[in-house]
């Protein structure tokens, strides 16, 4: 029930707080705190500075695009979209299936980071997840008769791969200054953000103009998701390689 689900949830929380209080330090033993004493910036200047840098637009835009696989599928319109073309899956398929976005998330989060790290680029482990995105999100609207099993791997790649929308973030790390990093951060979160505030309305908008609950309807609003995912490839081709 959902109740029972939101109180789990609520405890899971609870132990993540608990966690991140005895475990997280805000520098090593032994070291000392780094005041930073004359790098303060007014709020203003570090938002002039921040937004100076077209690196946390492309960067924000980048994670934004990839994340409204999280944010318009599994946290609203998935379900909706699958039962309406698979209409022969039971409800909890479908649930299962779309929560294979949110596991594939958890494991191609560090994932990622570390295929990144192994070759050496920001810029090019990002066009390669934006690019890979697109072709699952593709196999997903076009291969015809999927079945629950590859509708379950489908959408745990998507998952997988749509989660290098994280190199969004040590890329704003690499490309500014410790005095505005915090700053440039939270630009970038209200673009990330921003998208999805955008996206999730827009779709349900679409399927609304495109005829309601038909499954004509959804398979043309989905192509919110294919469309993204090239927004997402041309932010990782004009930002800069910022690896080092």
């Amino acid at each position: 029930g959902a109740r029972a689900t939101l109180i789990l949830n609520a405890g899971l929380g609870l132990v993540v707080f608990t966690l991140v209080a005895v475990l997280v330090k805000d520098y090593p033993d032994g070291a000392e705190a780094n005041t930073g004493a004359g790098q303060t910036l007014p709020l203003a200047t570090g938002l002039k500075i921040a937004a100076a840098n077209r690196q946390n637009w492309l960067a924000g835009g980048y994670t934004g695009l990839l994340n409204l696989a999280v944010l318009l599928l599994a946290a609203l319109w998935g379900t909706d979209y699958l039962a309406m073309m698979y209409p022969d899956l039971s409800q909890e398929t479908v649930t299962g299936v779309i929560g294979m976005i949110l596991i594939g998330t958890m494991i191609g989060s560090p994932l990622c980071g570390w295929v990144s790290d192994r070759v050496k680029t920001r810029k090019g482990a990002m066009l390669g997840g934006a690019v890979l995105s697109l072709l699952v999100m593709l196999a997903i609207m076009f291969i015809p008769g999927l079945g629950p099993g590859g509708l379950y791997v489908l959408f745990l790649l998507l998952g997988i791969i749509t989660a290098a929308q994280s190199l969004g973030y040590p890329v704003i790390a690499e490309a500014n200054e410790d005095n505005v990093l915090g700053t440039a951060n939270g630009l970038a979160a209200v673009v990330i953000m921003g998208l999805g505030a955008i996206g999730q309305p827009l779709f349900g908008k679409l399927v609304s103009l495109l005829g309601g609950d038909t499954p004509d309807a959804y398979g043309k609003a989905i192509w919110v998701m294919p469309i993204s995912f090239c927004g997402a490839i041309v932010c990782a081709l004009l930002s800069r390689e910022t690896f080092k």
